[in-house]
């Protein structure tokens, strides 16, 4: 049976302030690089570690158009399938709900915002193709 994707009336994804983050699955398979593809041409890579969480913009060429924005993060696992990434200074960004859809491809979701299906990161270095897939 295919996975749901996930909604935003979700809210019990995110927990109020007060409650404890602080798991850390270190082989969890969300963690690495992830694309966003956007309409433009352009792409958005969302890097994910045991502790941290990145963000930066893809051009048209596949170069990376600026330094990424890194915040640090806690965990919580939500069930085996989805965690919740919680900046650890909160005026430095918003939790984010990862749920994970196959070892290829996962959800993001921002409280309050739909969610966003990205792809695994892979680099093609053969000539003429291009640098990401």
């Amino acid at each position: 049976m295919a996975q749901e994707k996930p909604t935003q009336e979700e809210d019990s994804l995110f927990p109020d302030e007060e409650e404890d983050l602080g798991y850390v699955d270190e082989n969890a398979p969300y963690l690495g690089e992830w694309i966003d593809r956007l309409p433009d041409g352009t792409a958005m890579v969302t890097a994910i570690t045991p502790y941290s969480m990145s963000f930066y913009v893809l051009d048209r060429s596949g170069n990376t158009s600026g330094p990424p924005t890194t915040i640090s993060t806690t965990t919580k696992r939500i069930d085996p399938k989805t965690y919740l990434l919680t900046p650890e200074n909160r005026s430095k960004g918003e939790p984010m709900a990862v749920q994970l859809h196959d070892p290829t491809t996962l959800y993001i979701q921002f409280e309050g915002r739909e969610p966003r299906l990205l792809r695994r990161r892979t680099i093609d270095n053969t000539p003429g193709a291009h640098r990401d897939r």
